[in-house]
């Protein structure tokens, strides 16, 4: 059944005011939202500004943590202090536990333009609080030192708001609707030329085929005509931002370092990054399969099958053997899940390092320590005047103290080297003065053990290094080859041309070390045999020392079996430049 003239114009009048108010009812709700956050932003930098003044000013016997968290109260915001180098010093809402594990705060937009300007702010999403937030930061100076006060808000009020925007703009609409019902009883008298043609041309752009029409008169249907150019114009304009949106998006998904899978709500993949893909192993074909199907991971399934309302996080290991930490977050709206997979493998091993490493330090300082303190006690308790014994307790006593003082400055020395902070000359170094140096050094703990040594000179050979680092990195490996060889051995030294550089190698003929203990042997308090080891003296850091000083003067270090038994530690330094030239002449 064909419509007539009032059919039409009503159809055309609904479709005009749909448009319209959707066109500018987005135009009037970003203008509301600018309002809306500017206000909120210029209350979060007084505040901020505030709260800066109020913790320079505080006494320094107060908690900066406590004080923040006062601050938080009164003013009913978010906030956190942030050290000149990036860490949290104080966070409302984070525990001690959260600030030691939060992320360098550096990368934040708003706390690298408060340093550096004196003021920031920066709109995200908080993984924190769970919500849309709205931040400023404010420099100041406090404890000597600059920091950035950051004050953070989130923009409940001002989307609450909005959706009453929406409401009202649906009221509106259907107002709208009662006047298209009215227009259509009075539009009888039009043309139906006129009214056909403009529902053609409304036809086509319900089509998505964007056209301009050709305005004839200045009457109620040229400014229609009108009114339809403005919208395809607004509908093209529209179109090219969300492409260039979908463009944005496409590529902060595929620069991210995190693997990200978004599945629809009945499990399938519809968004897969090259990250995930890279990670999990997936061909890009994997789009439009269930999770289980395409990554074999049961763990993960069961990760996005979680029934929860927030997000949810799961660590497991890949069969490659990479560590994963996933979160899954359910999308509301299109009752969906995105799944983040973060590679924790490099953190985890850091964190049995940092674990391992302080529980070395505290054995290797409670054995002095404790025979310190008996030794003590036992000359308070009246060994002290005994002939024979006293001298003997204290004899034991300096040991332990020397133990602990050379604990200390390898531990000095590590910590410096490892921070960049040793300083290091490096300049052209004779090889065999360097060797000589450091056999001469060893030479009466080699006699005491009947242990010879054989030096391999090459002589005009030139290495680029720092003196003293290279005779030190040279005595801790001929010291550790000495001790662990059996007494009447040999330990050899050599020099030699290797590619651009010279490779130093130390020779022992003792019992060896595993395979499996080799990529090892230069971690900090890493031993082979810790009782063996302690009873020999040594700190358990002399290779670690060795790794970091040769790496930080560009070289490499490792050890390798000797023949028949025994080891060959060696490195490779680079040769001088000069030299280089004259060799090769």
């Amino acid at each position: 059944m064909t419509l007539g003239v009032r059919g039409k114009l009503f159809g055309l009048s609904l479709l005009l005011i749909v448009m319209a108010g959707v066109a500018s009812g987005l135009f009037v709700e970003k203008e509301v939202r600018a309002v809306m956050e500017a206000r909120i932003e210029g209350e979060l930098f007084r505040f901020a500004k505030l709260s800066a003044e109020s913790i320079a000013a505080a006494s320094e016997d107060v908690p900066l943590q406590h004080l923040v968290e006062q601050l938080a109260a009164a003013g009913e915001m978010r906030l956190t202090i942030i050290g000149d180098s990036g860490e949290v010093l104080a966070d409302s809402l984070m525990t001690a536990e959260q600030r030691a594990q939060a992320d360098n705060h550096m990368s934040r937009r708003e706390v690298l333009a408060a340093f550096e300007s004196g003021h920031g702010r920066a709109r995200r999403w908080s993984t924190t609080v769970g919500t849309e937030m709205l931040y400023a930061g404010v420099r100041f100076e406090g404890g000597g030192a600059l920091r950035v006060a950051r004050v953070a808000m989130t923009l409940d009020e001002t989307n609450a708001f909005v959706w009453r925007f929406h409401a009202l703009l649906i009221v509106a609409a259907g107002l709208g609707l009662l006047v298209a019902i009215f227009m259509s009883g009075v539009a009888s008298h039009l043309t139906s030329r006129t009214v056909n043609r403009l529902v053609e041309h409304a036809k086509a752009l319900a089509r998505g085929d964007v056209q301009q029409i050709e305005v004839e008169t200045k009457d109620e249907f040229g400014r229609l005509a009108k009114t339809f150019n403005q919208i395809a114009e607004t509908l093209q304009r529209t179109a090219r931002k969300k492409a260039k949106e979908k463009d944005r998006f496409a590529g902060v998904l595929e620069g991210m370092s995190d693997a990200v899978i978004a599945l629809s709500a009945k499990g399938r993949i519809k968004v897969v990054n090259r990250r995930a893909l890279e990670l999990l192993g997936l061909e890009p074909s994997c789009v439009g399969q269930s999770l289980l199907e395409a990554t074999r991971i049961p763990a993960l399934h069961q990760l996005a099958q979680r029934d929860s309302g927030g997000e949810t996080q799961l660590e497991f290991e890949l069969a490659s053997g990479r560590r994963v930490l996933a979160s899954a977050t359910p999308l509301h709206m299109s009752a969906g899940t995105v799944i983040v997979l973060r590679d924790v493998t490099e953190m985890r091993h850091l964190e049995t390092i940092r674990k391992d490493f302080v529980a070395n330090v505290s054995h290797e300082l409670r054995t002095p320590v404790s025979v310190i303190r008996a030794n003590a006690e036992t000359l308070l308790g009246g060994a002290l005047e005994h002939e024979t014994k006293g001298p003997q307790f204290v004899q034991a006593i300096l040991r332990s103290s020397e133990r602990l003082s050379t604990l200390i400055a390898d531990l000095l020395d590590l910590s410096r080297i490892e921070a960049g902070k040793y300083h290091l000359e490096i300049q052209s170094v004779e090889v065999d003065e360097a060797i000589r140096h450091a056999v001469e050094a060893i030479s009466s703990t080699a006699q005491s053990r009947r242990v010879s040594h054989d030096l391999s000179r090459s002589a005009q050979l030139h290495v680029m290094a720092d003196p003293m680092a290279l005779e030190q990195v040279l005595l801790n490996i001929l010291d550790n080859a000495v001790k662990y060889t059996k007494d009447g051995g040999q330990v050899q030294v050599r020099a030699m041309e290797h590619r651009s550089g010279v490779r130093f190698e130390v020779e022992d003929d003792g019992p060896g070390i595993p395979p499996q203990h080799r990529m090892r042997i230069f971690e900090r308090f890493y031993r082979l045999d810790p009782g063996r080891s302690r009873e020999l003296g040594g700190t358990g850091l002399g290779l670690s020392i060795v790794k970091h000083l040769v790496e930080s003067m560009g070289g490499t270090v490792g050890v390798e079996p000797a023949s028949p038994h025994g080891s060959v530690f060696w490195f490779v330094l680079p040769r001088d430049p000069e030299a280089q030239l004259r060799l090769s002449a």
